[in-house]
Parts: C-alpha cells; structure tokens; sequence
C-alpha cells in the first residue's frame, strides 16, 4: 500500500485571511465569531499602501496579536531540530543506547514503553485539534489511567538527561519502535523534531478514560474514535501487542545478559524517499524519517505476533474468563470489539502489519511542521 501526504507551508504568524492565502471564507476569523473580510473595502493609493505595510510588519514581528500558538494547540515538528545528518545519526545512536541500556535492565517493561507513544497520542481530538504526541504524558503521569505507563515514563527520564536535545514526545515515539525490533516486530518509521509543550493537554472528562485498566468496551472505543481512528479494529491492535509485549517481557526478566550487548556504535538508517515497513511504503517528501535500526537487540526465542489474542479467543471458546482482565473481558464480550479480535486473530501477518500502521498514526497525530525544509 502506498501513501502519500502533501504537506502546505504557510510562513509562521501570517493570518491565513491575507490575501495570498484567501479563501471566500476565512475559518480562522469565522471561528473567532468575525467576518470573513471585516474590514471596508480599500479604495484609494494610500489606503494600498497603508494596508500592504501593515501586513508586512504584521508577518514580520509574527502577527503574535492576531495568531497567538497555543501550546497544545497541535504538535510542532521541527525538521532540522537534531541538525545535519552526521549529528542526528550520533544523537539517534545515543538515545538508541539508552534504550539498549534501559530494557537490557527491565524488558518487564516492554509493554508499557511501548504504551508511552500511545498514551501521549490519544489525548489528540480530531474536532479540536487539541493535544497529540507532545510530551504531555509527562505532566499527566498521576491520572489514572496512566498508572501502567508511570514506570517507563520516569524510566525514559533517566534517558533524556544523556540526550538533552532530544525532546521527550520524540522519546517516547522512538521507545516504542525500538520495543518492536528487540522482539522480532515491524521495523517502524518514526518522524523525528517534535516540540514538547509545558503542560497537561486539556481533554474533556472521559476521553481518556478508554486506556484505563478497568475501561468498558464504549469506552476504550470512544478513546480511539475521537484521535480519529477506526476504533474498534485499532483498539484490539493495540490491546493484542500490548498483551504481547507483556508476556514477552515477563518470560525473559530473567533473561536480561542477553539483551546487553555491547557499547558498539550501530550504523543508524537515515534515509530520504521511499521507506518501507510491513505493508506500508511511506513518501517522505523531504520529512527526515529515521529508522531505529536496532536488530541486533532482538530476544532469542521471542516473536512478536497474535498469540495474545489467540489465547483470547481459546479461552472464551472453553468459557474460561476468570483469570481475564477487565480490558480483556471488554475485547470478548462487545460484538463490535469481537469480530475484530477474530479477524486478528486468525491472520498474524494482518495484525503486525496493522501494529506498524497504527503506530505510526498515533505517533504523527495533530502534526504540523515548522521547517520550511519540510514542504
């Protein structure tokens, strides 16, 4: 499958109702209760040149009256943020070490650094455009229903104080495509450069409600449904890989030495064009896509696959759900959340792939570049 995504670059600070970016109707004034074109029609010369100075000094200084940024307002990805191609390759290497380092001394938490991504994406809104992967997670981190990521998130703390240039939604982006490769996964793409903002996103009370460890099946849905995904299939993706990745992650604790490795520099891929993963090519278009490249983390004897919702589907076909979590319970017991778990279920190859897709949605929700380098 082959996609391909063009991206408009407008310059920072000039209103979209200017006259080369006009449309007969404006939705940023129209949003703001304004007209369209509120001002009266310009007549004469002076009134020209009065008008094109004011909207050059406006674009100038940024226009920061009329188009104040709000901090959650999107996710702003900064194309050249780790520099040219020799620095992002040495700071690629240094956050892949830290990873190295951190699941060589924890792979129990596979699963939930895998989930930082997840958890930092979906606070986004599709009818807001509000939140996204911005590093908020770290300003949410006591709301219940982060409490299975709280771990890994003070964990990749310990990281970002080796790479300081790195932003922490790029951290959290990168650990779960690094999660993939260690156990055999989809090598994942991931977009590199994004800004963090300072805050918690503001969400509406139970929007996230969907990744909590007790959620209700309406529930989990709604979660994906407002970041604008196919809720249900995406819900039982991302439910069959963290499952997964918990059961690896328990089976090999003890396995730790063989996931150390040594301190060799790894060639990081730096590719500009078609990138290709599962069953997705992806055109980049001048946006620097950096793979993690990490093969030689991968576990012996693991593979990442079906095999949680398999087991799902087992022991719903014994009647025995006793041991079964609430998320679990949810995934068997709502038709629309079932058939889905079927479908996956029945066709490995499907759900890795659709892993890999999934994950990259979630890591690129609300995303707006800031580089002109990325039209």
């Amino acid at each position: 499958m082959q996609r391909r995504t063009m991206f408009l670059f407008v310059p920072a600070g000039v209103p979209p109702c200017l006259p080369s970016y006009r449309r007969s109707t404006c939705c940023m004034c129209t949003d703001r209760g304004l007209a369209a074109d509120p001002s009266p029609p310009v007549t004469s010369r002076r009134e020209v040149l009065h008008a094109a100075s004011a909207m050059a000094l406006a674009a100038a200084v940024g226009a920061t009256n009329l188009l104040p940024r709000a901090a959650q307002a999107a996710v702003f990805v900064d194309t050249e943020k780790y520099g040219d191609k020799e620095m992002k390759v040495s700071e690629i290497n240094r956050i892949k070490q830290g990873f190295r380092n951190l699941l060589s001394e924890g792979p129990e938490l596979l699963a939930s650094v895998m989930a930082l991504a997840i958890h930092d994406s979906l606070t986004y809104s599709k009818t807001t455009g509000n939140g996204g992967p911005n590093g908020s997670l770290a300003y949410e981190l006591d709301l219940a229903y982060n409490a299975n990521v709280k771990e890994a998130a003070e964990a990749v703390d310990s990281i970002r104080a080796r790479v300081k240039d790195a932003s922490v939604a790029d951290l959290y982006a990168f650990g779960g495509a690094v999660v993939s490769e260690i156990v055999g996964g989809p090598r994942i793409v991931i977009q590199l450069g994004r800004e963090d903002v300072k805050q918690a996103d503001p969400v509406e009370a139970g929007d996230m409600d969907g990744l909590g460890s007790g959620a209700s099946a309406p529930q989990i849905k709604y979660t994906f449904a407002k970041s604008g995904l196919n809720a249900a299939a995406s819900a039982v993706v991302y439910h069959g890989a963290y499952g997964v990745l918990q059961s690896i992650g328990q089976k090999n604790a003890e396995a730790k030495k063989s996931m150390a490795g040594g301190d060799d520099d790894e060639d990081a891929a730096y590719e500009e064009g078609d990138l290709t993963y599962g069953k997705v090519t992806k055109k980049t278009r001048g946006a620097v896509l950096v793979e993690t490249n990490v093969a030689t983390l991968k576990l012996p004897g693991t593979k990442f696959d079906n095999s949680y919702l398999k087991e799902l589907l087992a022991l719903k076909k014994k009647g025995d759900l006793s041991e079964l979590s609430a998320r679990d319970k949810a995934m068997l017991d709502d038709p629309e959340l079932f058939a889905e778990l079927q479908k996956y279920a029945a066709n490995s190859k499907l759900f890795v792939n659709d892993f890999a897709d999934l994950y990259e949605k979630c890591t690129m929700l609300g995303v707006k570049y800031e580089s002109a380098g990325a039209t």
